[in-house]
């Protein structure tokens, strides 16, 4: 057929019906140039099919609502946007049954990004309509950033509106882990810097799901820099070409392959250079003494040579308080009963505890319990504000500087971990005054110190303190929970045992 003579609207019908299974390099053309006649032709058909798509009317005809909304979506047309709106108001279920898989999890993003050219504040209104499915807040999440790659709209401008949206995850406005974890990827995905600290502080009080996102991948985005990012975010969008299941020729905008994108970007990226491997502590050591790591250099390079555990008594009675906090009979009996009921009825201490730390405010006890009482309740922005009062009053409290560890291993921050025990790697070392312990002191801090050798990479101290739990509590929460975390991060079969077994 002779494409000077081809009638626009049979092409486009052919298209929309799936009736050609190929586009020339020159119908893809026309389609360019013709693109406002294109447009006229095919928004009474999108008109049509949403309408009886929004009223479940048998008469849809999904290939040609899809077709025809990728088709204006190709052409940049902003008139598709309020039915491509209406579509995000459905049941995310239906969209899935009624349009497919594909158009729901994949072309329905970049459907929006491209209608809604300069008008992001639409998109805006979608994200803050907690009325709406979190799936489709989400889509707009990510067209916004493919919105930016494409120069639609300024980055400083998403920057800032990201920020409010910080403001209100970490303020407890709203308290939602998988919108967290998604505005955290669409971050990284434009280059996580200015938003560094919002989400260090969303993985710090936990309210980011691990399965979508960790923290690793903050750290390793940043490493890429901004402008490796938006490239792999702009190849990202230039693969997802509309027309290309349907051209005839690579000549025309090549469809673009992943896999061999991500190679380049890798090999794009400026990575500072890579400090040389530290071997492990059986190694021959780096210095040449030809003696191995842990009888040569490791106790001078590695917080693991300077474990020191002393003689001490493990004690299932009273917890020994902080310096300077006196405990009557009567308080200790009231901390008893709170105990209990802190994880039985978690609100209705929460009823007691209050009035209480306000009677006595200088009771580091009162303060774990509502930092307990909180994260028990779902309430994690109240339970870190008051951990960090914890902290700054009693800065030498066990149970809140251990809380406080765990923050700061969430928030990616494990490097803090010495300071703020003061180079102690035992309890004897950090209270040297004392030789009695109880054993819920020994269970917490031996469980976060495993933690924090896995975060360094130095294993074998990380078994040395899941051996100590296990000889101490081998049923507590504390030594599954270190031994799962050990799992993860070791061949099967390493450090089985340490020097405690």
């Amino acid at each position: 057929m002779n494409i000077q003579t081809l009638p626009i609207d049979a092409l486009l019908l052919s298209i929309v019906d799936e009736k050609i299974e190929q586009l020339s390099p020159e119908e893809v053309a026309l389609l360019n140039q013709e693109s406002a006649a294109c447009s006229d032709f095919l928004l009474p058909i999108l008109a049509q099919e949403v309408t009886a798509f929004l009223r479940d009317d048998p008469s849809l005809s999904p290939t040609r609502l899809c077709s025809s909304l990728m088709l204006l979506a190709h052409l940049g047309e902003t008139r598709a946007l309020e039915w491509t709106r209406e579509i995000c108001r459905v049941d995310p279920r239906r969209i899935e049954k009624d349009l497919g898989w594909w158009f729901a999890t994949e072309d329905l993003q970049y459907i929006l990004a491209a209608v809604t050219g300069s008008r992001w504040a639409e998109l805006k209104g979608i994200v803050e309509d907690l009325s709406l499915d979190i799936y489709v807040r989400i889509c707009c999440l990510s067209a916004i950033a493919f919105m930016v790659a494409k120069g639609q709209i300024e980055r400083a401008e998403v920057v800032t509106y990201f920020k409010t949206l910080f403001e209100k995850l970490l303020s407890g406005e709203w308290c939602d882990e998988e919108l967290a974890a998604f505005l955290v990827c669409t971050c990284l995905s434009l280059w996580p810097g200015e938003w560094e600290e919002e989400i260090r502080e969303l993985f710090g009080i936990g309210l980011v799901k691990l399965e979508i996102v960790g923290v690793d991948e903050l750290r390793e985005h940043l490493v890429k820099g901004e402008a490796a990012s938006i490239r792999r975010l702009q190849r990202q969008v230039a693969v997802h070409d509309f027309l290309a299941p349907l051209r005839a020729s690579k000549s025309v905008s090549d469809p673009i392959d992943l896999e061999e994108e991500e190679l380049l970007l890798d090999q794009e990226r400026e990575v500072p250079k890579a400090e040389a491997k530290r071997g492990g502590r059986n190694d021959l050591c780096s210095c040449g003494s030809g003696l191995k790591r842990k009888k040569c250099c490791a106790d001078k390079t590695s917080p693991f040579g300077k474990i020191r555990f002393e003689a001490c008594t493990i004690s299932n009675g009273p917890i020994e308080e902080p310096d300077g906090v006196v405990v009557t009979a009567e308080e200790r009996e009231l901390l008893r009963d709170l105990q209990e009921l802190v994880y039985v009825s978690p609100v209705m201490a929460l009823n007691q505890l209050l009035p209480l730390l306000s009677e006595s405010p200088n009771q580091p006890t009162y303060y774990n319990y509502l930092f307990i009482v909180y994260s028990l309740i779902n309430r994690p922005h109240d339970a870190i504000h008051i951990l960090k009062q914890t902290v700054t009053r009693f800065p030498r409290y066990l149970f809140g500087l251990v809380n406080y560890g765990l923050y700061l291993i969430n928030r990616g921050e494990a490097d803090k971990i010495p300071e703020l025990f003061s180079n102690s790697y035992s309890l004897t070392q950090l209270y040297p005054e004392r030789s009695v312990f109880h054993v819920s002191e020994w269970r917490s801090f031996a469980h976060l110190m495993g933690r924090y050798f896995c975060e360094i990479g130095e294993f074998e101290g990380a078994a040395l303190y899941r051996d100590l739990l296990q000889r101490i509590d081998p049923d507590s929460e504390e030594a599954k929970r270190l031994q799962h975390t050990l799992a993860r991060h070791l061949p099967r079969g390493r450090f089985k045992r340490s020097a405690l077994a």
